[in-house]
């Protein structure tokens, strides 16, 4: 904690108050609170690499770094095409590139999602 400030007091809100409406009147069962010295959730899967950079389009490191393509919309379409701008191909590392096809019917925040296969401690030097 900052400043060795001992804790003293756990507050739990229970706010769903989107739009001005109420709370749900309902309970509320609380299990398994944990205070810890680190802050990463406990059984994640830390990634032990210092730097990320991959290629939607290069198969080695789209299987290295992409657990899941997520396009949020059934309507959205992505697919793994040839790369439209050929002079590009030594930049991209790939003759690949990912098309991601968003359609006009869905919400405005609806874009393709790249899920990893863990998680960078970005908090933490590491050179």
């Amino acid at each position: 904690m900052d400043n060795n400030e001992p804790l003293s007091l756990i507050t739990v809100l229970m706010d769903i108050n989107w739009n001005s409406h109420a709370e749900f009147v309902t309970d509320y069962y609380f299990d398994d609170m944990v205070l810890n010295d680190s802050n990463m959730p406990r059984g994640i899967k830390i990634l032990p690499d210092k730097e990320m950079s991959f290629f939607y389009g290069n198969p080695a490191s789209s299987a290295k770094w992409i657990q899941t393509l997520d396009v949020q919309n059934a309507e959205n379409k992505s697919a793994v095409v040839s790369n439209p701008f050929p002079a590009q191909t030594a930049v991209l590392n790939s003759s690949k590139v990912l098309e991601f096809d968003k359609r006009a019917s869905v919400a405005w925040r609806q874009d393709v999602r790249t899920l990893l296969p863990g998680v960078f401690q970005v908090n933490k030097s590491v050179y």
